[in-house]
């Protein structure tokens, strides 16, 4: 059986796989659901180009034109993005398959296990449990010491293969963020627009705050993974600082200033390298688009 198909990710698996997003799927089908995304949006942006061009500046249809132009050019970036990056989703897939392998103890499984069902970046939650759990104990005998070391060593290497998934996903899908959270002003501006021209006009107005609330669950979801990797990544100094490190061993010293030093640079998830993915930048997303629609409502009352 497929590690995917463990109840933790057979959800994901199975919503990328009915789109042809799933990196393991046949190439044939992949490109198959590539060609009907982009046939389809496609078409749907040339009808809205089409309503924007014979609306002749009328707000209502331009208004409309507008959001569904950015809510396909969003579609299609998206699967354009994961069918690209094919390779890249595997490697992280890998990463994640690998890292179940590596720890073998009840708890450390659980740590994971906890972190799997939130959908969270489970190793920083491993990886903050090891500091906390290597530093709230005396160390005595040369024993002691050397598993101290030993365990430190093996942290030290998970902390860094969480630094380069971040770092990997930041690489890759900071450009195609920026797009998407850009189409997202948009279509948050206009949809908010349609809402107050509707209320209390037309049933109409319940589609555009359906529309309105989805924008806004989008991008907060983005937001809130972004805030939790910053969260975790600047967490580990905090608790590599708070336990007894100076109980432990001149080795284990040294090599917990290496991550302390690199904790000090929180991992972060970027649209464009312009703004970080953090619940900051969501209350200013949220704030942009309020800003774009007063400028909308200006213009339609004059």
């Amino acid at each position: 059986m497929d590690f995917f198909d463990h109840p933790y990710y057979r959800v994901s698996k199975l919503l990328l796989s009915m789109v042809g997003q799933w990196p393991d799927q046949n190439p044939n089908i992949r490109l198959l659901s590539l060609c009907f995304v982009t046939l389809l949006t496609t078409s749907i942006i040339i009808t809205e180009v089409l309503l924007l061009y014979s609306s002749k500046g009328a707000l209502e249809f331009t208004a409309d034109a507008i959001a569904g132009i950015a809510l396909m050019t969003t579609i299609s970036v998206k699967c354009h993005t994961c069918y690209f990056a094919g390779d890249m989703i595997k490697k992280l897939l890998n990463k994640i398959e690998d890292e179940w392998k590596l720890w073998k103890s009840k708890e450390e499984i659980t740590i994971m296990e906890n972190y799997a069902k939130e959908g969270r970046f489970y190793i920083i939650g491993y990886i903050k449990h090891l500091l906390k759990e290597n530093n709230t104990e005396k160390i005595s005998s040369n024993r002691q010491s050397k598993e101290c070391s030993r365990s430190f060593i093996r942290f030290i290497k998970a902390h860094k293969r969480a630094v380069e998934f971040a770092d990997l996903m930041e690489s890759y899908f900071s450009l195609p963020s920026l797009l998407i959270t850009g189409m997202n002003i948009i279509c948050l501006s206009v949809s908010l627009l349609r809402v107050a021209v509707l209320l209390g006009k037309s049933v109409e107005v319940f589609k555009f705050t359906a529309f309105t609330g989805a924008q806004l669950f989008h991008m907060y979801c983005i937001s809130f993974v972004g805030q939790r990797i910053i969260d975790h990544s600047s967490d580990i100094c905090f608790k590599a600082y708070s336990g007894l490190w100076y109980d432990a061993p001149m080795a284990v010293r040294k090599m917990l200033l290496l991550v302390i030093r690199r904790s000090l640079r929180p991992s972060y998830l970027t649209a464009g390298k312009i703004f970080v993915f953090c619940f900051e930048s969501f209350s200013t997303v949220v704030q942009t688009s309020m800003s774009y629609f007063m400028v909308l409502s200006s213009i339609q009352e004059a």
